[in-house]
């Protein structure tokens, strides 16, 4: 089950104390997931589940259930994500170009999401360590939809309500993040390069298809002989990446943070 769909969100007009702290336990360690890749530290990533938490408790009693209590959240969440970013100065940027990050294709991986013997785990552990410092180094624009797409769950439908882009753009977005993490992972691995290649835009347009399938969480399965190693390469690095986003340990929110959460809604509802 993804994080991004539970079983039941607290109804709108019940009591925001309950409601909210509800919403915390549902989602409260996936939240300081999102802030520590968001962010880039624990004490920034409390600082903002506490925000977005008391923004829900002051906001539940207009919320009328005109979307899911989860998408309101995640809305919360990323303007205050956007609102710390601002506070450190300017923050957008862009992408090197597809080119440059499908340059030099020559990754070779295993399809299993399970070491098979200790160097094979020490790799998949660097390449984890490379792929938190890449997301943290996205630009602020494609960070978010990346990490919302990738490691909470949401739909590109549903990260394009929460962030208030539109779909296209989401999907643009997240497409170019993954390349530029596998690119990341790839540059720390030795691996022979491959000069077996289609024409550019033959290779683009099939890995374009598969990040299609991915968005869809479906497999992108072609006839044995019809990708080349360097798409075959490319292919096997964003099977890796989405493996490490989404073998990422997910943690229950620290309790002495819960705690602080908890007695700020209290000291706002007695106040």
């Amino acid at each position: 089950m993804s994080y991004a769909t539970p079983s039941s969100d607290p109804l709108p007009g019940s009591n925001p104390s309950d409601a909210v702290q509800q919403l915390m336990q549902q989602h409260g360690g996936m939240l300081f997931g999102l802030g520590r890749r968001f962010c880039g530290n624990e004490d920034e990533a409390a600082d903002l589940v506490q925000e977005t938490m008391l923004e829900a408790f002051k906001g539940w009693p207009s919320f009328r259930g005109d979307a899911k209590a989860t998408t309101w959240l995640y809305r919360i969440a990323a303007r205050t994500c956007q609102r710390m970013h601002r506070k450190k100065g300017p923050g957008t940027g862009e992408l090197p170009s597809d080119d440059i990050l499908l340059d030099g294709c020559g990754f070779a991986w295993m399809h299993s999401s399970h070491a098979e013997n200790p160097l094979d785990e020490a790799v998949r552990n660097e390449s984890r360590e490379r792929l938190e410092a890449a997301i943290f180094d996205l630009p602020v624009e494609y960070r978010m939809p990346l990490v919302l797409k990738e490691i909470v769950g949401f739909t590109s439908p549903e990260i394009a309500d929460i962030t208030g882009l539109n779909d296209t753009t989401i999907r643009v977005r997240v497409h170019r993040a993954r390349l530029a993490l596998r690119k990341a992972i790839e540059n720390g691995l030795e691996s022979p390069a491959s000069t077996d290649r289609y024409e550019v835009q033959i290779c683009k347009d099939l890995i374009e298809a598969k990040q299609e399938a991915m968005d869809r969480g479906a497999d992108f399965d072609v006839p044995p002989g019809v990708l080349t190693d360097r798409c075959r390469a490319v292919f096997d690095s964003l099977d890796f990446a989405k493996d490490l986003c989404t073998s990422t340990t997910h943690h229950p929110l620290p309790e002495d943070i819960s705690e602080r959460i908890i007695a700020a809604i209290n000291q706002g509802q007695n106040s």
